[in-house]
């Protein structure tokens, strides 16, 4: 049986960046606008998108992973960014 990949959405590459150094066997795919960074760290499937800024981006990048790839768990770093509520 194939091992299911673990994904990691962050914003910015700064992000994941490190992450993204150690992957093994790097195979990239596109959708759309969305970056997946695919590979092996200690013989497990990771999978890496950079989602950009706002959740939106996240939430898409998210179903478009879960999609493609039926992961075991989604990670996403970095997606609580600022929210700026306006109170009376």
């Amino acid at each position: 049986m194939e091992k299911k990949p673990i994904v990691v959405i962050a914003a910015l590459d700064v992000e994941f960046g490190f992450l993204k150094e150690k992957l093994e066997d790097l195979k990239i795919s596109k959708i759309n606008q969305y970056t997946f960074y695919e590979g092996l760290i200690n013989n497990y499937p990771i999978v890496i998108c950079c989602c950009m800024v706002m959740g939106i981006n996240a939430t898409i990048a998210t179903t478009l992973a879960i999609q493609k790839y039926n992961p075991l768990a989604i990670i996403n770093e970095g997606t609580a960014g600022r929210t700026w509520i306006k109170h009376s």
